[in-house]
């Protein structure tokens, strides 16, 4: 199966998210969330890209349980993305994350201030340069 997202974390504080068009299979999304179940409590931001890919609500109610386990929470989000579809991905994550928002893609600046990553921009850069290289290279076969 061709992965459709990558992540990784950023430093001790940022994680980074690359979704393509398409809705991540469970067992990525499985995946992911217990990695950042790890992350948890040291996790300050995420800057997530998408092409248009986004978790299914059975994915979404995942998510939304694994934040009621680590109480209250508060993981500063920016989802940046040319999606309506996406656009009511975040605003449904919304509900048990408040800190989510929604960007264009060109909103990179922005995107950085709402996570507080402008600092880190560099690294986060590089980091999704990266997954993004590593969902090509997966494509390709």
């Amino acid at each position: 199966m061709i992965p459709s997202m990558a992540f990784a974390r950023c430093g001790p504080t940022h994680g980074v998210v690359v979704h393509t068009a398409a809705a991540p299979s469970d067992a990525e999304w499985q995946a992911y969330l217990q990695e950042v179940e790890r992350w948890f409590g040291t996790l300050v931001g995420c800057l997530v890209v998408t092409a248009g890919g986004g978790p299914s609500s059975a994915q979404r109610r995942a998510l939304a349980e694994m934040f009621a386990r680590q109480g209250p929470v508060v993981v500063r989000t920016a989802v940046m993305m040319d999606s309506v579809l996406v656009r009511g991905i975040v605003n449904a994550i919304n509900l048990f994350n408040p800190q989510i928002r929604a960007f264009r893609g060109d909103a990179l600046d922005a995107a950085l201030q709402h996570i507080h990553g402008v600092a880190h921009r560099e690294a986060l850069l590089a980091t999704l340069a990266d997954l993004r290289r590593q969902l090509a290279a997966s494509s390709r076969g």
